[in-house]
């Protein structure tokens, strides 16, 4: 995946650090010096309720979003039900499976879905299940291959 065009949707519970994620990855992206234009859909409760936070960066100036999406970072099934449509022929998901399956009903076989226990590794290896949202940055880094120093800096400063 190249990282000079691409949009990314992160979605999950009010309270799961989408929108902490979206910023993160927004801001590298910006260091990297490319144009942005993003979208943050959220409830009105402090914790519950879906949240989504969309970003478009590119190399030009956007207006406004695209009609598909390259990547989906999920942490939940909620977020896969709601937009798996969106996601664009040969894009990927990165779904967090530590507490929920994907169902046959959500894959589609132009999409490739990596299911990656964010939350267990969080709590197993950091002992905090608040960050999984910091280590579905390093996979979604890896990916899309953005700088990962950049990604580093910004997590470190959070």
């Amino acid at each position: 995946m190249i990282t000079n065009n691409i949009e990314v949707l992160f979605g999950g519970q009010a309270g799961d650090g989408s929108l902490t994620t979206g910023d993160l990855i927004a801001t590298a992206f910006k260091r990297m010096g490319l144009e942005l234009y993003t979208y943050k859909d959220f409830p009105s409760r402090i914790r519950g309720g879906h949240t989504n936070y969309v970003i478009r960066a590119g190399e030009h100036r956007h207006y406004g979003l695209a009609d598909y999406v390259d990547a989906m970072v999920a942490f939940d099934l909620e977020c896969v039900e709601r937009h798996i449509q969106e996601i664009r022929p040969h894009g990927f998901v990165i779904f967090d499976n530590s507490t929920e399956k994907l169902t046959d009903a959500v894959r589609r076989p132009d999409v490739t879905f990596y299911e990656v226990p964010l939350a267990k590794i969080a709590k197993e290896q950091l002992g905090l299940e608040l960050v999984r949202n910091t280590i579905s940055m390093g996979v979604l880094a890896a990916l899309v291959g953005m700088d990962p120093q950049i990604v580093r800096t910004l997590v470190t400063k959070q």
